[in-house]
C-alpha cells in the first residue's frame, strides 16, 4: 500500500500534472489562437468548430453569448460544463453555471420564417452534453422560432444534467390595412339658356371624373349643333374605368334645345373596368311655354364590396418547423359607376332651353387588407428523423412561449360618389330648366385580410423518427444543493468534495462515491476520495444523486514487482522516477523502468503515463537478510559483452544463475553444480541485462551491457 508519507512529497513534485488526455479546455477569456490546453483555453466557437471525433471539451463557467449557432461536427464529442477556470477548474453542480446563449443577431432561415438555435447536431452519433444550460434571447424579428437543440438523424446520444430553456418565439407579421377609395368628382352644372335668342341653348354640365387610378376621365357636356332650330345636343356617356377599384366618370348633361326643338338626352354613366355603362341618362324636356323641366339623370350604382381573406394555413413539421402560410388578402371593393346627365326644353316659344347638369363621377373602391403571416414556435429540443438510443436524463427542458399569428389587415372604405351637377334654372318662366345629373355611385369597401396561424410551444418535439429511449425532462436541477469537486481526470488522484450548503468540518453530510472509489463513503464535509477506474461516476450526497458528475478519462498503471534488490515498474513506455519512501526524496538519476537498490530501505516508483501520475506501493529491500557476494568472489566479464559472457567464482559453487532483460523478464536460467566458471553466449538483442546468482545462503546481482 502507498505510504501516506509520500503524499506531500509527490504533490510538491507533481502538482502540475493534471491529466489532459486530449481534453480541450474552453473559457470566456479563451482565444481562437490558443492551444486548448488547461493553461491556454480556447474560445467556445473555435473549440466546437475544430473538434475531432472523440474529443472531450470542458467549458469554464460563465455566460457565453453567441451570434451564431454551434454545430457539433463529429461523432462521440463530449461537451461538459461547470468548471470554474478561476479556481483550478473546480467542478460545480450549480445549475446554469455554464450557460450558452444564442442572441438574436444573424438568425438562420428566411424572412418571416427565421430561427434562433443554440446547438445543431446532424447525421452524427454518440455525442454527449453534461452540465450545460442552453438559452436563447426572446425572438424579435416577426415569424422567428427558437430552438434549444435541433437534432437531425442522430443516434446514441446523451444529454445529462442539462437545462434547455429557449426564449419566446415572435409573432407573425401583421397584415396591412387597405387604403380608402378616392371620391368621385362632382358633375358640372348645366349652362343657362337664353330667354330671347332661340338659337343658343345652354350647354350640358360636364360629367365628374371617376375616383382612383384608372378612373373614367371627365366627360364633356352636350352642345347644340351649329345653326338655328336644332334639337339639344345629347350628353356624351361617361368613360369607363380601367381597373376594378376605380370609378367610372359621370355622363355629360344634355344641352338645351332651341325653339320648337327637344332638349338633349343626358349621357349614361361610365362603367367599371371597361364593363357595361350605367344605365339611364336624363330624359329630354317637354315643349311648351315655358318648356318642361328636363328629367334628372339616374344615380350611379355603388361598387361591390370585396370579400375577406382566408385564415393562414397550418404550420408544418419538416426538417425545421415551418410557420403557417400567409393568410389570403381580401379583395378590393368595386368602383362606383358615374351618374347620368340632365336635359333642356322642347318647343320653347321664346328662347333656348337651359342645359342639364352633368352626372357625378363614380368613387374608387376600398383597397383590400393583406393577410397576416404565421407566427414562430419554440422548442426545447426538436427531433427530425430521430435515431435510436437518444437519452435525455436528469435534465430540465422548457420551451418558450409560442408566437401569435399576424392580425389581418382591414379593408379600406369605399370612396363617396361625386355629387350631381345641377341643371340650369335660368328664365324658367319662359324656357325649360335643365334636369339635374345623377350622383356617382359610392365605391365598395375592401375585404379584410385573413389572420396568420399561431405558432406552438413544445418542450420536446419528435417530428419524425424514433422516440427518445429516456426522456427525463422535468428534473429540478436548480433545487439541488450545490456541491463542488476539485479537478481531476486521472485514476487514483485525490479529489476533495464539498457541499457548499453545509458548514465545513462538520459530520453532517452523507457521501457515496460508488464501488470504484477509495474511500467509497464519508460523512465529513469536505471529504476526500479517489476514483480507481476511468469513466463517468455518479456522486450521491444525502438523497441527491448527481448523475455522471465526475468523468475520469485517463489512467496509469503504477504497479511494480520485486526480485531481490531489483524493483521493476509494470507500465511500458512510461516516465519513471524512483523515490525513497522513508524520506520522500527522489533518487537522483534513477528514471529507468527497473531500479537496483544498493542499500537496505523502502522504495517506490512514480509513474507518469498519458500525463497522469501515480505512485506504486513501497517495496522493502533488506540486504541484512542475505549476504551478498563481493566482486572478487563473483565476477562477470567482458562488460560490455559482444558474444560470450564469462562468469567466474573464486571457488566451486552450487546454485542458479538467472538472466533478465531490462523489464526484468526472465530470459534464461542456468543450474550451477560444483563449478567455478560459466560461459554463456549472449544470443540476445542489444541492451542492459541483469545477471542474478542465488546460492543456498547468499545472492548477488550484476548488470551487463550487450552491444
Amino acid at each position: 500500500m502507498k505510504k501516506l508519507l509520500l503524499i506531500g512529497a509527490i504533490n510538491m513534485l507533481f502538482f502540475v500534472s493534471f491529466g489532459q488526455c486530449d481534453i480541450v479546455y474552453v473559457a470566456l477569456s479563451g482565444l481562437p489562437s490558443a492551444t486548448g490546453a488547461i493553461g491556454d483555453p480556447l474560445d467556445l466557437k473555435t473549440a466546437i468548430s475544430t473538434a475531432n471525433d472523440g474529443d472531450l471539451i470542458r467549458v469554464g463557467t460563465g455566460i457565453y453569448d453567441l451570434d451564431v449557432s454551434l454545430t457539433i461536427p463529429f461523432d462521440n464529442i463530449i461537451i461538459e460544463g461547470g468548471f470554474d477556470d478561476f479556481n483550478g477548474w473546480e467542478k460545480t453542480s450549480l445549475a446554469g453555471a455554464t450557460t450558452i446563449n444564442r442572441t438574436t443577431v444573424n438568425p438562420d432561415g428566411m424572412m418571416n420564417d427565421y430561427r434562433l438555435a443554440v446547438v445543431y447536431a446532424a447525421n452524427i452519433s454518440g455525442f454527449e452534453l453534461h452540465d450545460i444550460t442552453l438559452t436563447t434571447d426572446d425572438a424579435t424579428t416577426p415569424g422567428t422560432s427558437t430552438y434549444g437543440m435541433h437534432i437531425d438523424n442522430c443516434t446514441n446520444y446523451f444529454i445529462t444534467r442539462c437545462q434547455i430553456l429557449p426564449g419566446n418565439a415572435s409573432d407573425g407579421t401583421d397584415g396591412l390595412d387597405g387604403t380608402n377609395g378616392a371620391d368621385g368628382s362632382n358633375g358640372g352644372n348645366g349652362a343657362n339658356g337664353d330667354i330671347d335668342d332661340n338659337s343658343s341653348g345652354g350647354t350640358g354640365g360636364t360629367g365628374g371624373a371617376g375616383g382612383g387610378v384608372g378612373g373614367g376621365v371627365l366627360t364633356a357636356g352636350g352642345v347644340n349643333p351649329v345653326g338655328g332650330g336644332n334639337t339639344g345636343g345629347v350628353g356624351p356617356g361617361g368613360n369607363d374605368s380601367s381597373n376594378p377599384r376605380a370609378g367610372g366618370s359621370g355622363g355629360g348633361g344634355g344641352s338645351g334645345g332651341e325653339t320648337d326643338n327637344n332638349g338633349g338626352f343626358g349621357g349614361t354613366g361610365g362603367g367599371v373596368n371597361l364593363g357595361a355603362n350605367q344605365m339611364g341618362g336624363g330624359g329630354y324636356g317637354t315643349w311648351g311655354n315655358p318648356g318642361g323641366d328636363g328629367s334628372d339623370g339616374a344615380a350611379g350604382s355603388a361598387g361591390s364590396s370585396g370579400t375577406n381573406g382566408v385564415y393562414g394555413g397550418a404550420p408544418l413539421y419538416n426538417q425545421f418547423f415551418v410557420v403557417g402560410s400567409v393568410a389570403t388578402d381580401g379583395t378590393d371593393g368595386g368602383g362606383g359607376r358615374g351618374g347620368g346627365g340632365g336635359q333642356s326644353c322642347f318647343f320653347c316659344d321664346d328662347g333656348s332651353g337651359d342645359g342639364g347638369g352633368g352626372g357625378g363621377g363614380g368613387a374608387e373602391g376600398g383597397e383590400a387588407g393583406t393577410g397576416g403571416y404565421g407566427a414562430g414556435a419554440s422548442f426545447g429540443i426538436y427531433l427530425f428523423s430521430n435515431g435510436v438510443n437518444g437519452v435525455v436524463q436528469n435534465s430540465y427542458i422548457a420551451a418558450g412561449a409560442a408566437g401569435q399569428g399576424g392580425t389581418a389587415g382591414l379593408g379600406g372604405s369605399g370612396g363617396t360618389g361625386g355629387a350631381n351637377g345641377l341643371g340650369s334654372t335660368y328664365g324658367t318662366a319662359e324656357v325649360g330648366e335643365g334636369g339635374n345629373g345623377g350622383d356617382g355611385g359610392d365605391g365598395g369597401n375592401g375585404g379584410n385580410g385573413g389572420s396568420g396561424a399561431d405558432g406552438i410551444s413544445q418542450d420536446i418535439r419528435v417530428a419524425t423518427g424514433d422516440a427518445l429511449a429516456t426522456q427525463e425532462t422535468m428534473f429540478d436541477l436548480a433545487a439541488m444543493p450545490e456541491i463542488t469537486a476539485t479537478y481531476a481526470t486521472c485514476t487514483n488522484q485525490n479529489m476533495t468534495f464539498t457541499n457548499v450548503d453545509v458548514p465545513l468540518g462538520g459530520g453532517t453530510t452523507s457521501w457515496d462515491f460508488s464501488g470504484n472509489s477509495f474511500p467509497q463513503s464519508s460523512s465529513m464535509n469536505p471529504s476526500v476520495t479517489e476514483f480507481t477506474v476511468t469513466g463517468q461516476h455518479d456522486v450521491i450526497e444525502g438523497v441527491n444523486t448527481y448523475m455522471d458528475f465526475i468523468y475520469i478519462t485517463c489512467s496509469v498503471d503504477a504497479s511494480a514487482s520485486q526480485l531481490g534488490a531489483v524493483l521493476t515498474a509494470t507500465a511500458q513506455s512510461a516516465t519513471y522516477q524512483w523515490i525513497d519512501c522513508n524520506t520522500g526524496s527522489v533518487l537522483a538519476g534513477e528514471t529507468s523502468q527497473a531500479y537496483s537498490a544498493t542499500v537496505t530501505g523502502d522504495y517506490a516508483v512514480i509513474v507518469t503515463e498519458n500525463t497522469c501520475t501515480d505512485t506504486s506501493e513501497c517495496f522493502n529491500v533488506d540486504f541484512t537478510a542475505l549476504e551478498d557476494w563481493s566482486m572478487s568472489e563473483f565476477n562477470v566479464y567482458p562488460n560490455p559483452v559482444t558474444d560470450v559472457l564469462t562468469m567466474d567464482f573464486n571457488s566451486a559453487v552450487n546454485g542458479e544463475i538467472k538472466i533478465y532483460d531490462v523489464t526484468m523478464k526472465l530470459i534464461d536460467a542456468i543450474q550451477v553444480s560444483k563449478t567455478s566458471s560459466v560461459e554463456y553466449t549472449m544470443n540476445v538483442l542489444s541492451g542492459v541485462y541483469t545477471i542474478e546468482f542465488i546460492s543456498d545462503d547468499r545472492r548477488t546481482i550484476r548488470r551487463v551491457v550487450k552491444k
